[in-house]
């Protein structure tokens, strides 16, 4: 009788030694729904796929605690077969804790570094390399000669090039990081004009932050004395002007400009303007 019983022991139920699918998926879950509580989703996906993301982690979160009731609806014991040899993996403890620790990687990362922006490094493509909206295509605007006198069109970045309407002395109200052109992409880019040229610009995604691409203007009669350091948040307020014809650019007169906070919204989405 005592060997009978020894040759059917087993350390733990099956239903607890298979609760590593489970720690995994709660280590993916417990991620996004950080970020999603946080609104930090806001800073790496377009609109569409942020519902995405919500959606998904609602049917995970499902997925997760369908799979926890399971085996307690089913009293807590697999009786489907007289031996219960669990063949499927035979690695010990730690490789498998190991492993599902893992999944809580990107929460570690996220916890550790904090919600990260690009910004320029190195040597900056040229902005003519922006998703422009073709001829035909052109968004919808209000009449800009509307506008009560003194005051701005409140615009964003994409909006300069999917229409011809901020070509010409456009009064506008533009939210974007400061960049100062250093000499050799001023060269490279820009080798007819001469002097610094600061620009204003911001990031613009299709779909998240791994397909952003730079979208800017150059700030002419910038004061010299406005102190504010390259990739801090501003405010422009000023007059539109065609900059350059290629790559195609448009500058602001800047009649104000004051540093501001960081946006919500870091990224511009493209979708709204093509």
């Amino acid at each position: 009788m005592t060997n009978q019983d020894s040759s059917h022991a087993r350390p733990l139920p099956r239903w607890i030694r298979n609760r590593w699918p489970d720690l995994q998926l709660f280590g993916w879950l417990l991620f996004f729904g950080i970020i999603l509580y946080g609104g930090y989703e806001l800073q790496y996906l377009a609109d569409l796929q942020a519902d995405i993301l919500l959606a998904g982690t609602i049917l995970l979160g499902i997925v997760f605690i369908v799979g926890l009731l399971t085996p307690a609806l089913e009293g807590g014991c697999d009786c489907h077969h007289d031996h219960d040899h669990d063949h499927t993996d035979s690695r010990g403890l730690f490789p498998k804790l190991l492993e599902s620790l893992g999944h809580f990687a990107p929460l570690l990362i996220f916890a550790t570094v904090g919600v990260t922006t690009l910004t320029p490094t190195g040597s900056i493509n040229p902005f003519a390399t922006m998703r422009l909206a073709g001829p035909g295509s052109q968004q919808s605007l209000p009449d800009l000669s509307t506008l009560e006198p003194g005051s701005y069109y409140s615009a964003n970045l994409t909006q300069f090039y999917a229409t011809d309407a901020f070509d010409d002395n456009a009064p506008v109200a533009v939210v974007g990081r400061l960049l100062t052109l250093s000499d050799e992409d001023r060269q490279r880019l820009y080798p007819d004009k001469q002097g610094t040229i600061t620009l204003i610009y911001r990031h613009a995604i299709a779909c998240c932050a791994a397909d952003a691409s730079p979208v800017g203007a150059a700030l002419s009669n910038l004061p010299a004395d406005h102190g504010i350091p390259d990739n801090a948040w501003i405010r422009v307020e000023g007059r539109t002007a065609l900059f350059s014809e290629q790559p195609r650019m448009l500058s602001i007169k800047v009649e104000s400009i004051k540093r501001v906070p960081e946006p919500d919204r870091v990224y511009l989405n493209w979708l709204q303007v093509l």
